[in-house]
């Protein structure tokens, strides 16, 4: 009667379970990838948002209290930013307008609001910052 030698079988059957979770795990990594890009790419968008809002609500605080008026969304409120993902070059669209209040007598104080808008995968994404100027 011939034995048939079972050894070495157990530490490749170990060998094969290490390599599958290896596997998985690797395979798991790089799956964060696109969503680590992604969010990214949303953050430098948001970004570059705040910063066209900002330089253009400082430049309306800038201006005398009678030149500070509301900028409504058009053709000559559309910015073009120069971006680069995945090695390639392309735009950043962003559109704003300026909304300005003017509070009721006897305070003079006008509410200005900047909203910049643009779009993120085909959705409308959109920021808005606010201050107040006075006429002192």
């Amino acid at each position: 009667m011939r034995r048939t030698s079972c050894a070495g079988y157990s530490l490749l059957l170990e060998c094969l379970i290490g390599l599958a979770i290896f596997l998985v795990a690797m395979l798991m990594t790089f799956g964060l990838y696109p969503a680590a890009h992604g969010s990214q790419a949303q953050a430098q968008e948001i970004d570059a948002a705040t910063q066209l809002a900002h330089q253009i609500l400082e430049r309306n605080l800038s201006q005398p209290w009678d030149s500070v008026v509301s900028v409504p969304s058009g053709p000559d409120t559309r910015v073009a930013l120069p971006r680069r993902l995945n090695g390639v070059q392309a735009d950043l669209q962003l559109l704003y307008q300026v909304d300005v209040v003017q509070k009721p007598a006897p305070s003079r104080l006008k509410s200005i609001a900047v909203t910049v808008k643009w779009k993120h995968s085909q959705q409308l994404k959109s920021l808005t910052i606010q201050s107040y100027k006075g006429a002192f």
